[in-house]
């Protein structure tokens, strides 16, 4: 599970860097979640399919020497809640630091968790990828921002957000605009969705708008 702040910036990006510095000119990207995935599943309240959000709640139950921890959702129109299980039938010390803030219920630690596909794969949760709350951090740039322009942008926790939608916040441009672009050549993308690292060419003769 990746960490969720400034530090994602900071772990493996200076070897990341290493390998576009023969770029003249890039500028680099890191896409962060701002709240955590949703949960789509059948709410009994409801009757029917809702979505459940993260309440920034942990539960903690101990059973001798052993404690189990869930992260609480809830559904958005009733309420009713969902536990998601993050340890069953472990050691407190074999969670480390972050048993003291299970019991704390602390925010940071449950966007954490709750940004992290893998646990809900885990537990067979159906997730929300359509709705993902982000923002885009510029980190890095080198060089002026003319000519030949690489854009190197960083999804490390591989959110489902479509390259022409990013790459248009990033250009200050409209999604019809970039689609012409693309269609002239001149900017060049890689794939429908960003993955985990995405790099992206702007052509000499494109709009040459901010990049921060």
């Amino acid at each position: 599970m990746g960490c969720y702040d400034k530090k994602i910036c900071n772990c493996e990006w200076n070897e990341h860097l290493q390998k576009f510095d023969n770029y003249p000119n890039h500028a680099d990207y890191v896409i962060h979640p701002q709240s955590s995935y949703r949960i789509i599943r059948n709410c009994p309240g409801c009757g029917c399919k809702t979505s459940y959000v993260n309440t920034g709640n942990f539960r903690v139950n101990a059973n001798g020497n052993r404690v189990d921890i869930w992260l609480i959702y809830q559904c958005e129109k009733c309420r009713h809640t969902y536990n998601v299980t993050l340890y069953e039938r472990v050691s407190p010390s074999s969670v480390g630091e972050d048993f003291r803030l299970f019991q704390e219920n602390s925010r940071e630690l449950a966007l954490r968790w709750g940004c992290d596909k893998g646990l809900f794969q885990r537990n067979r949760a159906e997730i929300d990828l359509e709705n993902i709350e982000y923002t885009i951090v510029h980190v890095r740039q080198v060089g002026r921002l003319e000519g030949n322009i690489s854009i190197c942008i960083r999804n490390p926790f591989e959110l489902k957000i479509r390259t022409e939608k990013v790459l248009a916040e990033i250009l200050e441009v409209s999604r019809s605009r970039l689609k012409s672009m693309i269609k002239e050549g001149r900017v060049e993308i890689q794939g429908r969705y960003i993955g985990r690292e995405s790099k992206i060419e702007v052509r000499q003769d494109a709009p040459q708008g901010p990049l921060y």
